[in-house]
This record gives structure tokens, sequence and C-alpha cells, in this order.
């Protein structure tokens, strides 16, 4: 029996607030990390806004904090466990979702970086939570302060159940972590937790620390910081001074040891006075590791206050990042999203944990549907006289909230709107190249529905590819108060999305109404000889996800133009497509040569989560990899050495079956997965193809 949980009514809106909060202080604090409060001061004053606002760096970069946080939690849904999850599975999910070096976390080395070090313990073979611990990992490692980084949405699923959340905070942090960094993490989720229930900061404060043993530093920083901010009357340099005496970075080892960040954040809280700007800026001004602190400051800050508490002060947090968000995984289909999409991932697993019933479905299951107050998904303006607003939809249209763009069209303006279906300019500026599938494939339809304020629109879609090349729709012309969808077929295109948008007829002046965008249909993706993939190494392939030692996209082989992949000493994977992604089909000339296996992969959802068509020496298996692979059924084959082959494998309808040469092999049910991307792999050794053709339905 599941307990009688009752969730706010505001749940969605304020599980979404409370993403926003923690990106809106990521962001914010992230180009002070690691600088002191001396160091911020002389050059800034404080921080009290995004100090790359208005510059050419971007806002939008990839950074393990949100990436770290929005991974771990899926766990839950994907084991179907929810609350029951295992630990060892916690763990597992890291493998699942990180290609080494390439994505989520700091990879600073072992012994370095904890998390990098407890990834290796994995790969090694230890399990959580011994991969965490400091009997194998000491006491220094294993209390920095990536655990409380990643917690927040372990709280946001337990709403009012602080000590669940405290549970739930524990298994995750327990992969990498261990001691302070646990009681850390503990406390952050309790807090969040509680604060679906209201409050003040105060009194959740006073709560929290009833979740983590009372002899432990955490909860001495929590007495101490609160005691010091009382008797300075919230002046919070005053304290910092004191935590500094007490608790500075010269009195623990390791790079950035979670109890004096903690503390920090207990300063922030006590002294910011629930406040969500204040509190954000004495997180950032004071420096050490800013973008952390002030994350889980804004995160705990925007579930309490929800988005009133944000959109309060004079600064407009939400307008330069438009809720985009860039999450690096080797389950890339995620990477290119927005906060709106990451709250109701999260709320979805919040609802089934406290047994109540899956939220409404908005506007037909729509990608992009606004319906929360301020919800852009992205979309930004463009053009001399565009702007671009989330409103109060006017009762012709199909939902409560709906984008308005306002324009003129003087001296023959173009304006419009559009949003990032791909990495773009800004994961070139994190520490390492994003992983990266795009949103959009060619043959999928772009399906909007859209209406005019007043008199009519003349507009058209576009997609902008990563080339600079840009693929326009005819023009429509949209009446005032009408509802419409409108429908374009993308057409075939070489290289990858970076955005898709909305223009207006040059000289036009109009208000657009967008009430939602998606994209369906039947999507359609090539590589070899007619679309040569373009990569900047093997693990850097435009518009795929790739975990290769080594490609070759242009090679010979028996007079064949080829594209050669490799993996040393393990598999490797070269995938594209979403989860959306319900049937897949991959049809691939393909020879193998001195490897141990290779393959095709269908319902891709992870290193670790996909079917494995795989293809050795002797036969043909399909294999289930859930966490472990299972053979689902397998025939003798002799593919031969170097020797090319037509590859067809098809899941659709719970179904997957498998021909060679136009020869129906094998055929076996399938219903582990529901939805996936799909593309080939090989394991320890080389393969290669002339052709490779994906289509997908979403």
């Amino acid at each position: 029996m599941k307990p009688d949980v009752k969730i706010p009514e505001d749940y969605g809106t304020r599980v979404y607030a409370g993403l926003l909060g923690k990106v809106i202080g990521v962001y914010m604090g992230r180009p002070v990390e690691g600088l002191t409060n001396e160091e911020i001061e002389k050059r800034w004053g404080k921080v009290d806004r995004y100090l790359n606002d208005g510059t050419t760096s971007p806002v939008v970069v990839p950074d393990d904090d949100i990436s770290g946080t929005a991974a771990f939690v899926r766990i839950l849904g994907d084991s179907g466990f929810y609350e029951h999850t295992p630990q060892e599975l916690y763990g597992e999910n890291w493998l699942n979702c990180m290609i080494e070096g390439q994505s989520i976390l700091w990879w600073g080395g072992m012994g370095i970086s904890t998390e990098h070090t407890a990834f290796l313990r994995l790969k090694n073979g230890y399990k959580a939570p011994v991969s965490g611990c400091a009997d194998l990992n000491t006491k220094e490692v294993s209390e920095q302060i990536g655990a409380q980084i990643f917690i927040d949405a372990f709280g946001m699923v337990a709403p009012g159940r602080p000590a669940l959340a405290a549970a739930l905070a524990e298994k995750s942090a327990r992969v990498s972590h261990d001691g302070e960094a646990v009681n850390a993490a503990r406390v952050v989720a309790a807090m969040i937790a509680m604060a679906f229930d209201g409050g003040s900061v105060d009194s959740l404060l006073d709560k929290a620390v009833m979740y983590i043993p009372e002899n432990s530093v955490i909860a001495q920083v929590h007495e101490d910081v609160r005691e010091w901010s009382a008797q300075a009357d919230g002046d919070w340099k005053q304290v910092f001074g004191r935590i500094r005496e007490k608790y500075g970075y010269d009195k623990w080892g390791g790079g950035c040891h979670v109890v004096p960040n903690h503390a920090v954040m207990v300063m922030a809280w006590a002294c910011g006075g629930g406040d969500f700007r204040k509190s954000l800026e004495i997180a950032c001004t004071a420096g050490w590791d800013t973008d952390c602190n002030a994350g889980n400051v804004g995160s705990l800050l925007g579930v309490l206050n929800s988005l009133e508490g944000i959109d309060s002060s004079p600064y407009d947090f939400r307008a330069p990042f438009a809720d985009r968000v860039l999450i690096p995984s080797a389950d890339g289909c995620d990477c290119v999203t927005d906060v709106l999409r990451l709250a109701e991932y999260v709320e979805a697993i919040g609802r089934k944990i406290c047994a109540c019933p899956d939220a409404a479905e908005k506007k037909d299951g729509a990608m992009h549907h606004f319906e929360q107050p301020g919800a852009m998904h992205g979309y930004m303006a463009f053009g001399p006289s565009a702007s671009v607003r989330n409103i109060c939809a006017p009762g012709w249209l199909s939902g409560e909230r709906c984008l308005e763009l306002s324009y003129r069209g003087e001296n023959g303006a173009v304006n419009g709107v559009e949003t990032p279906v791909g990495a773009g300019d800004g994961a070139e500026r994190s520490a390492y190249r994003c992983a990266c599938v795009p949103l959009v494939h060619p043959c999928l339809s772009a399906k909007a529905a859209l209406s005019a304020a007043e008199g009519s629109c003349r507009v058209r879609m576009f997609l902008r590819l990563d080339s600079g090349d840009k693929i326009e729709s005819q023009w429509m012309d949209i009446d005032a108060k009408t509802y419409e969808t409108r429908s374009w077929e993308i057409p075939v295109y070489t290289g990858s999305a970076a955005a898709f948008g909305f223009e207006t007829a040059p000289g036009t002046s109009g208000k657009l109404l967008i009430d939602s965008v998606d994209f369906v249909g039947n999507a359609y993706v090539s590589a070899g000889e007619d679309n040569r993939l373009t990569a900047d190494g093997p693990k850097n392939v435009r518009g795929w996800i790739s975990s290769l030692d080594r490609i070759i996209p242009e090679a010979i082989h028996r007079g064949r133009s080829v594209t050669v992949i490799g993996s040393d000493e393990t598999s490797g994977v070269l995938v594209t497509g979403s989860r959306r992604w319900r049937t897949q089909s991959v049809e691939c000339d393909m020879f193998i040569h001195a490897a141990d296996r290779a393959g095709i992969i269908l319902n891709y959802q992870g290193l670790r989560r996909h079917i494995l068509v795989c293809i050795t020496h002797d036969r043909i298996s399909v294999i289930r990899n859930k966490y472990g692979e299972k053979i689902l059924a397998e025939i003798p084959f002799a593919p031969g050495d170097n020797e090319f082959h037509k590859y067809l494998a098809v899941n659709s309808g719970g179904r997957i079956s498998i021909s060679v040469d136009g020869v129906e092999m094998l055929s076996v049910g399938n219903d582990t997965f529901y939805g996936g991307g799909a593309g080939i792999m090989v394991e320890r050794g080389k393969t290669g193809f002339s052709s490779l053709v994906i289509k997908a339905t979403v």
C-alpha cells in the first residue's frame, strides 16, 4: 500500500519554478566559479545578474550541475521501481548515461574529481554504494561537493515527504560520495520536499537537520551559521568572515569540499530572507563554488515561492535564456531541451511515487505547448522590431497560454522567432563537445497551431542547419481569431539541424500567436557515400552520439567507398534519434573486420539500455541490454571476414525482425523498451559500412 499523499494543486508549476531556480543560479554563478570573494568584489562589486548578459559570451552552456540534476533522477522512471529502485541501479544509470570524458561530469581524473573516481570504480566492476565509499576512495575525495549539487530533483519527486526525499538523495549521493557529503545531500533534498508545504526559509532550516545525525559537521554548520546570521542581523559579510575562519577552504582537503560551500548556502538562505535575487546575490558574490551553491539556493526558493518569487525581481532572470538547457549525455536525445520539458518529466515521476493521477496531456502531447506562465521552450525573437512573450491565450485557442510574436516591418524588415534544436554555440564553449542528437530530422513534419491576434499574418516556418544553410516552407497566411494547424514536411537535407522557427514576410507588421509546435511523422537519416558524416574526432560526430575510438568517414574497402568505425577495449556506438521514436528500422550495407562483435542498435536509451542485433563470426543474436545483456533469440550465421552484407533490422509492432541480403533470418518479441534511437555498434575491432539508412516514426 502506498501512503495517501496529497500533492499541491500547483505541483507542476512549482517543480518548474524549482528547476528554473536551479538553472538561473547555475547560469548566474558560473562566470565567477572558483573565484574568491575579494576577486569578485574587486572586479564586479557584486553579482546580482548574469555577468554575460548583453555580451557575446552565451548564458547557456553545458554545466555538470544541471546535467547531473537532470540525468541522475531518470533512474527512478527508467528502472520502473520509482522510490523502490535498488541502490545498485543508481550506479548502473551512470554507466548508461555517460560517455567517459564527454558528458555530464567534470572529468578531472582519478583521486581528483570525486565523480570521475566513482565512474572509474563503476567501470571496473564496483557496484554502488561501494563505488563512492570513503574506505575505497578516501575520506577527502568522498566528501567533496558533488552529492548536494545533483540532488534537487530527488526532493521534487517527494513533495511533502522529506524523509523519503532524504532517503532517495542518499542513494543517489552514495554512488560517488560518503560522509558529510551525504549529509549535505539529505538536508537539501529534505528542505526542497518540505518547501512544497510552504512556510518560511527559517522553518525549513529548523526542520531539515532532523534528517541528519545531530553530531555531524553539517548539523554543526547549520547551528553556527544560523546563529551568526541572527547575531549579524542579516549582514552576510560578517557571517561569511566567521565561515571562513571556522569552515574555510583551508580547513578541508581537496579542491571543492562540501562543508565550506554548504555553509555558504545556509548563509544565503538565512541572510537572504527568502528573497530570490538577494539570496542568489549572496551565494554568487561570496565566491568558492558559486554555480553549485547558487543552483541549490535557487532551486529551494523556486519551489518555496513558485514563479512569483522569481518574477518579482526587477531584473528579468528568464528572458536572457528563454528556458534553454543543454544536457550532454550518452542518451543524447535529451541534450537540447528546456526547463519546462525537464520539469514535466520530474513531475511525472513524482506523481507515480505519490500514487497520483498523471498530469493531463497538454495540447495533444505537443513538444512545445507554453502552458506555464512565462514558459518559452527556448524561443527568442530576432529582427529589428520583433518581441516575443508568453501570454494568456485568447478563447479561440486550445489552451490557457501561448506565445505572442509582435513585429513591425519598417524598411522591408524580416522578423521572427526561433528555438534551438541542436547544441549550437553554447556547446562549443563547454569543457567538452556536447554529445547531442538534434530534435529534428529530415522528413519529419513540423506541426504548428497558429493564429493572428489582429488582421492577418504572413509567415513561414524554417529550419536552420549547423552549416548556416536554411530550409524554408511556403508562405502561410494566418487569419485573425481563427485556430489553424499548419504542417510542413521537412525535406531531406545533409548536415545537422540547429534551429527551428517562424519568420515574417518582409515589410509586414502584426501579432502572430503560436499555440503549440510539434515534430511528428516519419524521420529519415542516412550516412555513407551519399551523406558523409562530419566528425571532429571519433566522439565528436555532428548529429550523432558516438562512444567510438576511431571513425574514418571516407575510406575504401574492396573498391567501395566506406565509413570505418572502431572500438579498442569495449563496445562503441554510433547512434541517433530519440525516445520519441516509437518504431525504428536500420538498413546497413556493412562488413566486419577483426571485431569480436558488431551490429545494429534499436530502442536506444543509453549505453546500457537498448536492443542489440549482434553479429559475430558464427551467429546473429538479438540481445536485450537492460543494465546487463540477455539473449532473446539467435541463429547460426557466418558473415565472413570483410564480406559485405545488407542487414535490415526493424522494430515495429512489438517485434524485432532481422533480414540479411533480403532473407528474413529471425523475429522475436520486444516488450522491454518503449521508444528509442537507432544506429550501429562495434566491439574490440573495426567494422564499416557503405550506406546506413535509418527510418523511424514519431
